[in-house]
């Protein structure tokens, strides 16, 4: 990269933008976006401060070479509104899943609220684990001293596993 950062947010303005660097930028970002959309992840915080340097040192440039040729200006002004979109994007499209996470635990909170006894509640949070935050199996378990005896596990498929006497005792065969 040819400008360089001599700290956090502040550019060195004395060398010349590479405008390969910022569009290689601008192709990663882009491409863990659609990665994070098709796998529901997320972009990398270092993407997007990547990003914001690469935009950064834009911002620097043309404000130090706003006379400059201008095709050089046209296309760092280009690419800057390429950055600067994508990260917006990627900020936004993450803001709103944090918020969608947000409201579905808390609806997920108030159906477990309304369940009256501790059998109900602990029957039916593997479930709402699942449904609300995406899981494909959770269990309930509880510890007693050293051993570990699992209550109710489920699994993607919907079916409800209470395990049986014999699988207790194993556990706790195993766990001394």
């Amino acid at each position: 990269m040819a400008v360089t950062a001599s700290q956090r947010g502040q550019v060195d303005r004395s060398e010349p933008v590479d405008p390969v660097a910022v569009a290689a930028a601008v192709d990663l970002a882009e491409r863990e976006e659609r990665l994070a959309d098709e796998y529901m992840g997320h972009v990398r915080a270092e993407m997007l401060e990547r990003l914001r340097l690469e935009r950064d040192s834009l911002r620097s440039w043309l404000q130090t070479n706003a006379n400059g040729p201008i095709t050089k200006v046209t296309e760092c002004l280009r690419l800057l509104a390429d950055a600067e979109t994508t990260r917006q994007r990627i900020e936004a499209r993450a803001g709103y899943a944090r918020m969608d996470a947000f409201v579905r635990i808390h609806e997920g909170l108030a159906r477990l609220r309304q369940l009256k006894t501790p059998q109900e509640l602990i029957a039916a949070a593997p479930r709402e684990l699942m449904q609300t935050l995406g899981f494909t199996r959770a269990m309930v378990s509880r510890v007693r001293g050293s051993l570990w005896m699992p209550e109710v596990l489920e699994i993607e498929d919907g079916s409800i596993h209470e395990p049986s006497r014999s699988s207790s005792s194993w556990s706790r065969r195993r766990s001394r």
